[in-house]
């Protein structure tokens, strides 16, 4: 007798339901001495119609080239918080429309590096088909976590100036730099392009952009004005966020045929 073989095939969608979860904050920033430990509360709400089942996971992260942040297993980098941070509850069911606290637990490293990281993510997956097709929609939101130690110096330096003009004269300024203290920053930078007489013929500013301990980062500040070829100055400052520091610039510049 001939046996009659019988596949059943599924087709998998993949979907980001970036909706279907409200965490907040979305951020922390603690300043702690050596040892100091700190508790928080972080706000997960469930803004879909059904009820989720969240695991939530602790993991290191990095700012790759481009700055979009990139997630590792927690202990893998150098600005782990592994051992130094704990939360609850790492796994729990939450009805439409309920919020669950997790409570978030951080004790400051007395070593070094003076900052580290972490990222805590809620993660669920939901499904349902229509036919042999099967919808899945996953959710991944975390919140980001920088401790600083007390000790940890904040600078930036700037390593060298660029300048590209394209096909359509539209003048692009390239600034390089590096974060040359122990702590994450965030920085604005403003800046204009004098004459030699001094005269201001163009300013502009890109704001709240963050670099990590030792990052290096190229602003590209364009310049939406028509400049002549000639010779000017580029002045302007990089300012802390939030702070009366900042660190000045003001370099020569040469636009040629």
């Amino acid at each position: 007798m001939k046996k009659l073989s019988i596949f059943l095939v599924f087709l998998f969608t993949i979907h980001v339901a970036t909706a279907s979860l409200l965490v907040e904050p979305a951020k922390f920033e603690f300043v702690l001495n050596g040892l100091e430990k700190t508790t928080e509360a972080i706000r997960v709400t469930n803004v879909t119609q059904l009820p989720l089942v969240i695991n939530v996971n602790a993991y290191d992260w990095d700012l790759n080239e481009n700055g979009d942040l990139e997630s590792n297993k927690l202990g893998t980098l150098d600005s782990t918080l592994s051992g130094h941070i704990q939360f609850n509850p790492r796994r729990f069911s939450i009805a439409p429309g309920q919020t669950q606290i997790v409570r978030v637990t951080i004790t400051m490293p007395e070593e070094k590096p003076l900052e580290r990281r972490s990222i805590i993510f809620f993660e669920s997956e939901q499904s349902s088909f229509s036919g042999n097709i099967q919808t899945i929609f996953q959710t991944l939101i975390g919140t980001t976590i920088y401790a600083t130690n007390t000790k940890a110096s904040s600078s930036v330096e700037v390593l060298a100036f660029e300048h590209t003009v394209d096909d359509e004269n539209d003048l692009t300024l390239h600034m390089f730099t590096q974060n040359t203290g122990e702590a994450h920053i965030r920085v604005n930078v403003s800046y204009g392009i004098y004459d030699l007489g001094n005269q201001l013929l163009y300013s502009g500013d890109v704001v709240d952009t963050v670099l990590l301990p030792e990052q290096k980062h190229t602003f590209h500040l364009p310049v939406e004005e028509n400049i002549l070829f000639g010779l000017y100055n580029v002045i302007g400052r990089i300012t802390f966020t939030d702070t009366m520091n900042f660190v000045p610039f003001n370099v020569p510049l040469t636009i040629s045929d």
